[in-house]
């Protein structure tokens, strides 16, 4: 070899390192892999490892059997595109920006992707519900992949697609980057209305329990029947990490966006109320070696603690402004800073129709209802009404007493609680929602 061709391969040494830097970095470090699945619009109380009389979820079961399961864990906003936003962020709704579906993340904002990139990771989201698109969500940013193609209709104007669609992406991707420090993100959007009755998950619950599938109405029938079939695609995620010599290796976390009423307080849906069976949802942690095996934490978490938390689980820098979990995970008695901290949540009222936009004043950014969980009780403010509600969620689940007369020290609470949100609030963007778009949310019950 010559000395000049020697050269030029030096040359190009600095850029070779450059590119690989990052990679090598990660695999230096031995840190984890992680795969987060999220599930739209499903409620903690229906799956069978939360308490549910159906048998709805047996592979999540086995998975939390193998990990950490979060009883109280609460969504930050009940909305699929804002809620997945504080997931990546660790952040509140006000504080990222994205308080409505349809207003994307802020740029500047960073992102479990974006950071985990930055180490080195391959990463990719496979997504499944329309207001999770990337012009919508913004929540591209950080993925080498964001597959956001939506396959079928419904509604006549909305789209999504099924579990069935969207694993098998996801599992030829999981496949081909096994051997690489990895974060993947999958979204299922099946649990999500209008609660199609899958015919095998609803022929067998019908066989586990005739007498429960009986005393409950069609709509909750089909509903429990998507979540069990939503979780017979989940258990291929899992059973390809098994078959992949993975799961030593890979944190796996499973949550939701938010819930949903399914009657409850004569109400159907999500969005536009904060009863418990709308912000309670599932959280599993599992990591073999690592983390505890079948142990429930009890004290109230929410999912602006995901990023923070999985950052330290892989030695590196916080992210966001949620709790770090893993203190959590120990057996010795947790301080207050944990079993007593303010768990917050707000929600905010739809985009509006053009022609309202006429006779109303431009919305501002305050939240149409906001609260906080602080250990069993819950404060709620209505900032239209300016009325504050109190319940003891451990005495009453179903939020049926309004104890604030007995607790006169959260008189001002509501104001105070809009003041924090005011003084936190970002500059949140305008919709990047197009006509197509607006349908697509109004199907969904998103525009007002």
């Amino acid at each position: 070899m010559s000395y000049g061709s020697m050269g030029k391969k030096l040359a190009l040494l600095p850029l070779l390192i450059l590119l690989l830097g990052g990679a090598l970095l990660a695999a230096d470090t031995g840190r984890p892999n992680v795969l987060l699945i999220t599930l739209d619009t499903t409620r903690a109380d229906y799956l069978s490892s939360y308490g549910f009389q159906l048998p709805t979820t047996p592979h999540l079961d086995a998975l939390a059997e193998r990990g950490v399961r979060f009883s109280d864990a609460t969504s930050q906003i009940p909305l699929t595109g804002p809620s997945h936003a504080t997931i990546l962020t660790g952040l509140y709704p006000h504080q990222h920006g994205a308080i409505r579906n349809g207003v994307p993340l802020l740029e500047g904002i960073p992102t479990l992707a974006e950071r985990l990139s930055a180490q080195g990771y391959r990463t990719a989201a496979f997504v499944s519900g329309w207001t999770l698109r990337r012009n919508l969500s913004g929540l591209a940013r950080g993925f080498d992949i964001y597959d956001d193609r939506m396959e079928d209709r419904y509604h006549l104007v909305n789209s999504q697609r099924f579990a069935h669609q969207v694993t098998p992406p996801a599992l030829e991707w999981l496949r081909n980057n096994a051997r690489r420090p990895f974060f993947l993100w999958v979204h299922y959007f099946d649990p999500h209305s209008p609660y199609k009755k899958r015919d095998k998950s609803h022929a067998i619950l019908e066989r586990a329990s005739p007498s429960v599938m009986a005393a409950l109405p069609q709509r909750n029938r089909n509903y429990a029947s998507e979540i069990h079939y939503t979780d017979q695609w989940i258990g291929k995620l899992l059973q390809a990490l098994n078959e992949l010599d993975l799961e030593s290796e890979t944190i796996v976390v499973v949550t939701a966006d938010h819930g949903e009423s399914l009657g409850e307080h004569g109400y159907v849906g999500h969005g536009r109320h904060v009863y418990q069976e709308i912000l309670r949802v599932p959280l599993i942690l599992s990591w073999p070696g690592q983390l505890p095996q079948g142990k429930t934490v009890d004290v109230p978490v929410g999912l602006v603690d995901v990023a923070p938390t999985l950052m330290q689980l892989m030695d590196l820098p916080t992210l966001g402004e949620g709790m770090n979990l893993v203190p959590t995970f120990g057996e010795g008695e947790l301080p207050k800073l944990y079993t007593m901290r303010r768990i917050f949540f707000e929600t905010y009222p739809g985009a509006r129709k053009k022609f309202w936009k006429i006779f109303s004043p431009p919305m501002n950014f305050i939240p149409s209802l906001a609260g906080f969980r602080e250990g069993p009780l819950k404060f709620v403010y209505n900032t239209r009404e300016k009325q504050s509600q109190v319940y003891d969620i451990a005495s009453d689940p179903g939020e049926v007493r309004d104890l604030m007369a007995d607790y006169p020290i959260y008189q001002s609470s509501g104001m105070q609680l809009v003041g924090w949100i005011e003084d936190s609030s970002v500059a949140s963007g305008e919709s990047t929602a197009n006509s197509t778009d607006r349908e697509k949310l109004r199907s969904l019950g998103y525009v007002d």
